[in-house]
């Protein structure tokens, strides 16, 4: 009886430890969900925002878009935004990321700090991330980084000739209220 007790207690142990899932196996699951990261100006971007997918869903939104304009003398200001529509019971929610950073100029794969304040921004320094979201699968509310709620963007290709813009990015982010979302995994290529 005792080796009967013992060989049970093992198969349920073992079960028990082989059903638990890894938060790595899970972010991996996630990622399979977002575009591949690509560079030839396929028009796709994505992020995981607080463990969901967040995905271009629609290509021709007006709001998807990458701008890189001259903003003054030689600073550079380049924008992306990548807009998330769900429709949930009829009604849709729309969320948005956005990147913003002043430069003078882009250095592929050269890793920008998303920690600036809105004001560095315009004064022609440093970047921001940004979440809006309608959705509350995202998070509800408005959330920037700041000197405190970082991230990175890397741009890994740049082709002013053929209008492309790719790269990768990833930020956490604060609400005056003091939520924080975190954006893991993001990654986009747009035609400039």
């Amino acid at each position: 009886m005792k080796n009967i007790f013992k060989n049970l207690s093992f198969i349920i142990l073992f079960f028990f430890f082989s059903s638990c899932s890894n938060d790595d196996d899970n972010s991996n699951n996630l990622t399979n969900e977002l575009p591949e990261a690509t560079n030839i100006g396929a028009n796709t971007a994505g992020a995981i925002v607080n463990g969901a997918p967040f995905v271009v869903n629609d290509k021709s939104d007006p709001f998807f878009r990458a701008r890189y304009v001259n903003i003054f003398e030689e600073n550079f200001l380049l924008i992306i935004t990548i807009p998330h529509i769900e429709f949930i019971n009829g009604r849709g929610f729309l969320s948005y990321l956005k990147i913003s950073y002043t430069l003078s100029e882009i250095n592929q794969n050269e890793i920008l700090e998303l920690n600036s304040s809105a004001s560095e921004l315009e004064s022609g320094d440093g970047g921001i991330g940004e979440l809006e979201s309608s959705n509350d699968k995202f998070e509800l509310g408005y959330f920037v980084t700041n000197q405190d709620n970082i991230g990175e963007l890397i741009i890994t290709h740049f082709d002013e000739d053929e209008n492309i813009i790719s790269g990768t990015f990833w930020f956490d982010a604060k609400s005056v209220d003091g939520k924080v979302v975190k954006v893991r995994e993001g990654r986009f290529d747009i035609e400039l």
